[in-house]
């Protein structure tokens, strides 16, 4: 993460991507930085914020991704209701990943507050908020791309993040910006021979390191095949998301899964899970009862100990009256 005003020391090209978010504006020295670095073949990611200066985006981004900025979304709105973000183009390489799902298996993500946008036509709309206006767009620009997310993602304004297609998404994203390079793949499973392929400006990497799941380093190498740098990545004992680096530079991100046939989410047989484990008797919990007092009666029988601490009591207050005398008898002594 870099602060907007050390935007001017760093040396942009060594990044294969970059993400600005939430930025209200730059100066001109970094926002002509920024360009150069896109027109030589860079890519950005670039993500509206609340606060996103219409003059400033006017003036250096509409251009380039052919839409105005008329007015930021509202700093103060009710939340009662919200816009969806709908018509998701997966023919686009961001949203391939996810066209198995299509729109009406994913989740609802809900946008309290939108800016107010003038969309052109020469940019590719990969998304739309239920309102019309564009949610995700793209554009060439030189030699590399640009792609907005128009809208603020901070929870105040949307529950975008709390979904689990979030983090798929950002990264697939920026693979796609960063000259696509991994596919965001489901079918990797553990145990099985991965083999990853690299092209473009990564195929001058040689030995590279394998970071798995748990933190664990294996060194492996590559094999060049027509201009392009297999890897066979392995052990892969595990599921999670894996990592090939050199020099602690990321080449390429993959996940790995668990074969399905290793899981099934239909209901058990209580018999059949009997047999499994070799038990005569089990008892089942039902779903609305409290787990931890059934499983303590099972283990320990029925508590008892109110029974025992109201009998106490009752034989101390029986103490109590047969050790008064009555008060005839005080007298006659």
């Amino acid at each position: 993460m870099i602060d907007p005003g050390r935007l001017g020391t760093v040396n942009l090209r060594e990044y294969d991507a970059i993400v600005l978010a939430g930025v209200s504006s730059l100066g001109a020295v970094e926002t002509s930085q920024i360009f150069r670095y896109i027109d030589g073949g860079g890519g950005l990611f670039l993500i509206a914020g609340a606060g996103l200066d219409p003059q400033y985006f006017n003036d250096n981004f509409a251009p380039k991704l052919d839409i105005k900025l008329i007015a930021p979304p509202p700093a103060f709105f009710t939340g009662a209701g919200y816009f969806t973000m709908e018509k998701l183009d997966y023919s686009h390489p961001v949203f391939t990943a996810f066209s198995g799902f299509q729109q009406d298996t994913l989740p609802t993500f809900r946008f309290y507050a939108l800016p107010k946008i003038d969309d052109g036509g020469s940019n590719r709309d990969l998304a739309y908020f239920s309102n019309g206006a564009p949610a995700l767009v793209e554009s060439a620009c030189g030699l590399g791309k640009i792609i907005m997310l128009t809208a603020p993602i901070i929870p105040r304004y949307t529950d975008l993040a709390s979904h689990s297609f979030f983090v798929p998404f950002i990264i697939r994203t920026v693979e796609y910006l960063a000259d696509d390079i991994s596919e965001y793949e489901m079918k990797n499973m553990v145990g099985e021979n991965i083999f990853r392929v690299v092209t473009g400006r990564l195929t001058k990497y040689g030995s590279v390191q394998m970071i798995t799941p748990d933190g664990r380093v294996f060194d492996i190498a590559g094999t060049e095949q027509m201009g392009q740098v297999v890897y066979e990545c392995r052990p892969v004992d595990m599921p999670g998301i894996y990592q090939l680096r050199n020099n602690n530079h990321l080449v390429d991100l993959f996940p790995v899964n668990l074969s399905p046939s290793e899981g099934n989410l239909a209901a058990v047989d209580f018999d059949r899970f009997k047999a499994a484990l070799g038990i005569d008797n089990y008892k089942v919990i039902p779903y609305n009862k409290a787990a931890a007092a059934i499983i303590s009666e099972a283990r320990f029988g029925r508590e008892l100990w109110k029974i025992f601490l109201w009998a106490a009591v009752i034989i101390m207050a029986v103490e109590m009256l047969l050790s008064r005398e009555p008060e005839s008898d005080i007298k006659e002594q």
